[in-house]
């Protein structure tokens, strides 16, 4: 039996009451307990369309069709590479082949302009001996034959930072420390090279002739050139892992306290050529030396390549 004080309202036409009704179904609906209100589902969000769920399907679809021919590509050239590499015959592209591959020259034609080589129609100005510093620079220890030796020319702090000392060491000791010396031979027809070593207080040109001091004496050393690929790893030599030697270049000598710059015998290196050398003391008492050269000017050890075109 309905209360006496409830009541509702009466409808003014059909719509009306149809509009009541669902108004009265969804409060009994959400007066009802225990019945948690509807949300939106993943497959279902809130204000999403039917075209939207469709549209997101579809690029979903395409995106894994893509990363699935992807991989499958990816395999393939795996498979073909790994088949290629095991093929006899097959050319390797380790580092230390690439290391080997000679560098083109970029004095291109100039064999047909000067010299015995090509025509001879022009004439080369005179050009005065050239220096060049060791690109890489090692030592080595028979005492110590696994043991890293090699001395760092060291640095200093400026402005920018720091900064490394642009030097080489030259150590030698009787029957244990040999100097390596890795250099490039640079420029067109300087191709007659001697090594050459200036000690400190010595002339820095072979050609000056300082007065020596007397009895001073001379420093023999042994220079041999070595079978070494380009691109020396000095720091990492060590008595066992150093270039087998090849030939004798011959002996290098050196006024004490202050005489001229000794140089070993000539011999050829070709423009953009790689040369390898150890030095090592001669056999004889009272041999040893520790100079340290900073840049081109004064004591150290370099390459000196004289003029060949005439």
């Amino acid at each position: 039996m309905p209360s006496p004080h409830a009541y509702s309202s009466l409808p003014q036409d059909p719509d009306d009451s149809d509009a009541a009704s669902e108004l009265d179904a969804l409060k009994a609906e959400a007066a009802a307990p225990g019945t948690p209100p509807p949300r939106p589902t993943a497959s279902t969000p809130a204000g999403t369309s039917p075209w939207a769920r469709r549209l997101a399907r579809g690029a979903t679809l395409v995106l894994a069709l893509c990363t699935l021919l992807d991989g499958l590509a990816l395999l393939y050239l795996g498979a073909r590479y790994a088949l290629h590499a095991r093929a006899p015959g097959a050319p390797s592209c380790a580092p230390s082949d690439l290391d080997a591959l000679p560098l083109r020259s970029s004095y291109i034609g100039f064999d047909a302009l000067y010299g015995e080589r090509g025509e001879g129609a022009l004439r080369p100005s005179p050009h005065a001996p050239i220096r060049t510093r060791a690109l890489a620079l090692g030592h080595v220890s028979r005492a110590r034959a696994h043991a890293r030796v090699t001395r760092d020319a060291g640095g200093g702090m400026t402005i920018n930072g720091y900064v490394p000392l642009d030097g080489g060491w030259v150590w030698a000791t009787p029957d244990d420390v040999s100097t390596i010396a890795q250099f490039r031979a640079i420029d067109y027809g300087m191709e007659n090279c001697t090594l050459a070593l200036v000690l400190p207080g010595g002339a820095a040109e072979a050609g000056a002739e300082p007065e020596p001091e007397p009895d001073a004496g001379e420093l023999e050393l042994d220079v041999w050139a070595l079978e070494a690929a380009p691109r020396l790893n000095a720091p990492a030599l060590t008595w066992a892992t150093r270039p087998p030697r090849r030939t004798h270049v011959g002996a290098l000598r050196v006024r004490r306290g202050g005489g001229r710059a000794g140089e070993t015998p000539a011999f050829a290196c070709d423009a953009g050529s790689w040369h390898t050398f150890e030095v090592s003391c001669a056999a004889g008492p009272g041999c040893a030396v520790d100079v340290l050269g900073v840049g081109l000017e004064g004591s150290g050890l370099y390459l000196k390549q004289y003029q060949t075109l005439v």
